[in-house]
């Protein structure tokens, strides 16, 4: 089997950009199970450090996984996450736009496995989330014997 990983190089980007809306933040509330007041009850966010309600760091770590799983891959390859590492700079309010980049920063040569550099920008250019994913390339569908 050759390594999936050789297609893809060192510098190579893709990115998505989406708004974040109310309706997708109580959702993913509801399916997550963190129903924390600052994302979900506009009057408690109002009276928080941010003086509104705020969309969850995790909603921009299913935004990578995104960039990585849909943009990235293709109909011959997976991406599997195998780790990340995000710090979380400015939140994310209802209504910003967010443009997700990933950019390939290692292809490592014994292994079918990328280092992807990860940044999430609002519409200002403001960097929220700041991150470096490890994913595996997994050929796909698998040649059966």
């Amino acid at each position: 089997m050759t390594n999936a990983a050789a297609q893809f190089h060192v510098g190579q980007t893709a990115e998505i950009t989406r708004t974040v809306t109310e309706q997708e933040v109580m959702e993913f509330a509801r399916l997550s199970g963190d129903v924390q007041p600052l994302h979900t009850d506009r009057d408690y966010g109002s009276r928080t450090r941010f003086n509104d309600q705020i969309a969850h760091g995790a909603l921009l770590i299913g935004f990578i996984s995104a960039v990585l799983g849909v943009e990235m891959a293709t109909s011959k390859i997976t991406m599997i996450f195998l780790g990340l590492n995000a710090s979380f700079t400015s939140p994310v309010y209802f209504g910003d736009t967010i443009t997700t980049r990933c950019e390939v920063k290692k292809v490592r040569e014994d292994k079918p496995i990328l280092t992807v550099d990860c940044r999430c920008l609002n519409q200002n250019g403001d960097e929220v989330l700041t991150g470096e994913a490890v994913v595996y390339v997994d050929p796909y569908p698998v040649e059966k014997e």
